[in-house]
């Protein structure tokens, strides 16, 4: 059965692999080479202008470490908004989606604990940029991993 989204036909097998072969290509290249000359001219790509906010002082982070606590739709968007900070897996998912999301500091030190990310940092699944930026800013983080 083929459906059409947004003028675009889907459903069969030769429409929907070559699609996949467009976005994985252009996900993967970073950088491409003009054949005539040789030269390498960088890709602009979503993830590497990304920014992404760091607080100032962990000290600053000073949000709940108990309960339940439900995020607002700016920073998750998802069906499933509320988390249980006794819970690791929904803690560090809640973190996780805050350090990306995060569109002001307040979020963050609303939401975030700093002695909770310390213990949580390593497990934590952040795009590498955010990492970094993290880890640049604070050492505690980097010996916590």
């Amino acid at each position: 059965m083929n459906t059409v989204l947004r003028g675009r036909r889907t459903g069969s097998a030769h429409s929907s692999k070559s699609y996949a072969t467009r976005v994985r290509r252009s996900c993967n290249a970073e950088t491409s080479t003009n054949r005539q000359t040789g030269s390498v001219n960088p890709r602009s790509r979503y993830v590497s202008h990304r920014l992404y906010l760091v607080p100032a002082d962990l000290r600053e982070l000073t949000g709940p470490v108990t309960g339940v606590v439900e995020l607002p739709v700016h920073l998750d968007w998802s069906e499933q908004r509320v988390y249980d900070l006794d819970d690791d897996a929904q803690l560090g998912l809640m973190y996780e989606r805050v350090i990306r999301e995060a569109v002001q500091l307040d979020d963050l030190r609303t939401y975030l604990n700093g002695s909770l990310l310390i213990r949580i940092w390593p497990q934590l699944f952040l795009p590498v940029r955010a990492r970094k930026s993290w880890e640049a800013r604070f050492r505690d983080l980097v010996r916590a991993a």
